[in-house]
């Protein structure tokens, strides 16, 4: 009998120890933006039923770090269900409400909240960041930057937010020297390394983006953000086998996504494939129909065909977008010389017709002029029912203005 003790002893220690080991590389995780995996790891720590209530507030944390308010305050009604402290839980709810727009509004109380959070101060810096940058209120977000800095050095956060701002901006070379930094005091930090590669992609810098985008993907090989964006370095560069390789099965898995589709086209159109070509642009009219790119393509197809006369219907059509796409580049110039929301909106609602991609950037750029612009928040709406849900995602996560 003693022995049986012994053994199921030992075996609850060992169960504590994988517990407590598991819990430290979550928070690593949520530290590094990897939240899927955090999630991922925390959610198993729970069926586990290691610390449950605790493992409820920081899985609360990942959800309010990427948006999600709902899924937030589920994790903190069972974290107070498993009897965690009631003012952590609260404190964790101002962070949320922070981030999800209140910045301005908690802003008086965010010493008091700084000092609470002692030994997390980060959690309140980055909560604050990312609501003034949200409510376009950047010189209040560039302060809290310089806090953060001060009081860790050694955090790569500080660098990685402010060179997101700096994309916002469209000042790109700033941005990269702000996520190098970054990635110089921590290198396992994948979103600034994407955030980079995507910095380099809109400079034109493709050898040195498709290196980064490597990278990014050798972390998360299933990340198909990442692939498609590799996946379209590799053919600027004219590596149309190994773009090739990397896209095989994601149509499969990825029937509907649109970005998929664009990629795949473009891919057709580099292997020079004009069934494919047509397959893939089609599907991007059936949801856009002034799609620049995709009538293009779709017109070049049919005309290598022998198909003229349907041809030039499509040509028509790509001539149309493209006036339009140049009347947007004046109105951008225009923005870049005096921004407003104005101008913003005026690009927004030409490129939602042509190019949903860009038309994103510039809502989002807009409504950094004017958050609560009803303009911009219809054009917001309409481009949500335009897009697919992943395409979606990874557009609100990762676009920032050209």
């Amino acid at each position: 009998m003693l022995f049986l003790f012994l053994v199921a002893l030992l075996a609850v220690g060992v169960r504590w120890g994988v517990g407590v080991q598991q819990f430290s590389k979550a928070q690593e995780e949520i530290r590094l933006h990897r939240f899927a995996q955090a999630d991922s790891r925390l959610a198993r720590l729970a069926y586990l039923n290691a610390k449950r209530g605790e493992v409820a507030f920081y899985r609360a944390r990942v959800a309010w770090m990427q948006g999600d308010s709902v899924a937030c305050e589920q994790q903190l009604k069972l974290a107070a269900s498993q009897g965690f402290a009631s003012n952590l839980l609260e404190e964790e709810r101002r962070l949320m409400l922070a981030r999800s727009g209140s910045a301005k509004r908690l802003f008086p109380m965010f010493e008091a909240i700084v000092r609470r959070h002692r030994n997390d101060e980060a959690a309140v810096f980055e909560a604050f960041v990312i609501g003034f940058m949200g409510e376009g209120n950047f010189g209040q977000a560039n302060v809290i930057l310089e806090v953060w800095t001060q009081a860790a050095p050694d955090d790569p956060r500080p660098s990685y937010w402010r060179g997101t701002m700096f994309a916002t901006r469209a000042q790109d070379e700033e941005a990269r020297r702000e996520y190098r930094k970054s990635l110089r005091i921590e290198p396992k930090m994948d979103v600034c390394r994407l955030s980079l590669a995507d910095s380099l992609y809109r400079s034109g810098l493709y050898r040195s983006a498709a290196t980064n985008y490597r990278q990014a993907l050798s972390a998360d090989s299933n990340d198909l953000t990442v692939k498609l964006s590799l996946a379209s370095c590799l053919l600027k560069l004219a590596e149309v086998k190994e773009a090739a390789a990397l896209l095989a099965n994601v149509q499969i898995d990825h029937p509907t996504d649109l970005s998929v589709r664009r990629v795949l086209a473009d891919l057709a159109d580099a292997e020079g494939n004009a069934t494919d070509m047509i397959e893939h642009s089609g599907f991007i009219l059936q949801c856009l129909p002034t799609d620049l790119e995709a009538n293009y393509l779709i017109a070049s197809a049919l005309h290598s065909l022998g198909d003229s006369e349907t041809s030039l219907q499509y040509f028509d059509a790509f001539e149309k977008a493209q006036r339009k796409s140049e009347s947007a580049k004046i109105l951008e110039e225009s923005y870049r010389k005096k921004p407003s929301a104005d101008v913003a909106a005026a690009v927004a609602k030409l490129y939602l017709e042509i190019d949903l991609n860009q038309a994103v950037k510039w809502i989002l750029l807009g409504l950094a002029e004017e958050p609560n612009r009803p303009d911009l928040k219809v054009l917001m709406e309409q481009y949500l029912k335009r897009s697919s849900v992943s395409s979606v995602a990874s557009s609100l996560n990762r676009l920032q203005p050209e």
